[in-house]
């Protein structure tokens, strides 16, 4: 068996390295389609951009759309929030079964209440640190260490 995941990993590391990734001809000097690529009298056979030609630059784009540590919490917990309870909702989903397929057992049945209660812990936490993020946040406005419209352009 490790000789064939060996194998698999030399043929894919073989064949990966076949990837080939263009590139615009114009911007890097090299032979556009249509031209000979022999350089011509008085030329030095590299096509430079012009000086003064408006290329754009390119620009990083912020995929958080967060521009301070503040913004990039309070979308960490919104985040959390969501993705915890879309969770929650299929273990319920899945406690459901438990407690069906159960059957009266008494030891099952304990199994699928424990379970439960756990995600009801966990559920209470997720609202618990929205509630603990909008307590801060009031805090830090009637405080004045920050200005109220940080937060309510995104968060809200």
């Amino acid at each position: 068996m490790k000789k064939i995941i060996f194998s698999l990993i030399i043929l894919i590391s073989l064949v990966s390295v076949n990837l080939v990734f263009a590139v615009d001809a114009g911007s890097t000097g090299l032979p556009t389609a249509g031209s000979t690529g022999v350089p011509t009298a008085g030329s030095t056979g590299i096509d430079k951009p012009i000086a003064n030609q408006n290329t754009p630059t390119p620009t990083l784009q912020n995929p958080l759309n967060a521009s301070s540590i503040q913004e990039v919490i309070l979308l960490a917990v919104d985040l959390a929030i969501y993705i915890g309870t879309a969770f929650a909702v299929l273990v319920l989903i899945f406690i459901g079964f438990k407690f069906v397929l159960a059957q009266g057992n008494p030891e099952k049945l304990k199994e699928a209440r424990r379970w439960f209660l756990w995600v009801i812990v966990g559920l209470a936490i997720l609202i618990i640190s929205k509630v603990m993020v909008e307590i801060v946040k009031n805090t830090l406005i009637k405080a004045g260490v920050t200005k109220p419209e940080f937060f309510n352009n995104k968060f809200k």
